[in-house]
């Protein structure tokens, strides 16, 4: 047995010289601890040790590997504040500079330094950021609410839908009583007059591509007590929610019966479709929409005047020419930290120094 292991041994030897490049040496390295970041980083630009594992289960519970384990944790973090910021960048359409990066010079801990710097810019870029998403989201809301009022002052006449909803209707709904022929006027009239009260029509504004489905619940939740028509917008519109552009339709309905508006209302928030309230006069639609015309063109220019901060503040964080890109700088930096951290997680602790071992090219 230990013939054959001695000739596995060489045969392996032999066969490593093969396929590797160069020969390997293995190194042991000593440090003093509070030292031992300095020399890691020194040692590691470098570029020539491959570092072998020291620590076991008792070392890493220790509280050095913990607050090692921290520092890995939080460069993951503010990584991911950096591709947010990246991702606002593109949609800016402000490009990443091709510039080498460079470590930052640090004082304190990276978390730390990072915080101090890139705190405040984040900050105010975030404020900014929900005023042009609020803004955005109440434009697209006003331009489908002027939609609705054109549709319903020019194309719509609810007196006749109502009229048709009535002549369509089942006989014998007992939710609602009809008129009969031969009876007494005022009770006709009484009879009419509460009838009328129960006639309700929801406007608003629903995705092309939910009309089928739309019209098939309502058929189904109604039983025949209301109906809906749809009206196409001929551009496309930003939806309120995504902020995409989207084929939108103007929709109303025409029901009949106590309860059976809030539970269409419902419907049409199951369906994305979007509700907006219209007076009943023609004057009335004119005066609003008018007032959201106003509101409309003050919210665009308070909306020119946050994305004219947001591009300092992203031009700001990309550089320019002869300037460094700060967010490739801090990118690298927190790289070179999480390294850093994962690499003393390797060594071996004694009371005032520290061991680090690895394999190192036998000619360097």
């Amino acid at each position: 047995v230990a013939d054959w292991v001695g000739e596995s041994l060489v045969l392996c030897e032999a066969m490593a010289y093969l396929f590797r490049s160069e020969d390997m040496q293995y190194v042991h390295i000593t440090m003093q601890r509070d030292k031992a970041e300095y020399f890691t980083k020194r040692i590691g630009e470098l570029g020539l040790i491959h570092v072998v594992n020291l620590s076991d289960e008792t070392s890493l519970k220790s509280e050095y590997m913990k607050d090692y384990k921290k520092r890995i944790v939080l460069a993951s973090q503010n990584e991911k504040r950096l591709d947010e910021v990246e991702k606002q960048m593109l949609s800016f359409d402000i490009e990443v500079p091709h510039v080498a990066p460079r470590e930052l010079k640090i004082n304190r801990a990276c978390d730390a330094e990072f915080e101090a710097t890139w705190g405040p810019l984040e900050k105010e870029l975030k404020i900014n950021m929900l005023t042009v998403k609020s803004l955005r989201n109440t434009i697209a809301k006003l331009t489908e609410e002027i939609h609705v009022l054109i549709e319903c002052r020019d194309r719509i006449n609810i007196n006749e839908e109502v009229m048709e909803l009535k002549r369509s209707r089942p006989s014998g709904d007992m939710k609602t009583p009809l008129l009969t022929t031969g009876s007494n006027p005022d009770i006709e009239l009484q009879a009419y007059a509460e009838e009328q009260k129960f006639y309700k029509y929801i406007c608003g504004v629903i995705p092309l591509a939910q009309q089928v489905f739309f019209t098939r619940m309502l058929y189904r939740l109604s039983r025949g007590n209301a109906f809906v028509r749809y009206l196409d917008i001929d551009e496309m519109i930003t939806d309120p929610e995504s902020g995409q552009p989207v084929r939108k339709s103007v929709f109303y309905i025409v029901s009949i019966g106590r309860g059976l508006s809030s539970k269409l209302a419902k419907l049409c928030d199951f369906f994305q479709a979007s509700i907006y309230t219209v007076p009943e006069s023609k004057q009335g639609k004119d005066s609003r929409i008018g007032e959201i015309e106003g509101a409309i063109s003050e919210r665009k220019s308070v909306l020119r005047t946050s994305e004219i901060r947001i591009r300092k503040l992203l031009r700001k964080v990309a550089g320019g020419e002869g300037k460094s890109c700060m967010l490739l700088d801090w990118r690298l930096t927190l790289k070179r930290e999480k390294l850093l951290c994962g690499t003393l997680m390797k060594t071996r602790r004694y009371l005032t120094m520290i061991r680090l071992d690895g394999w190192v090219p036998k000619d360097q």
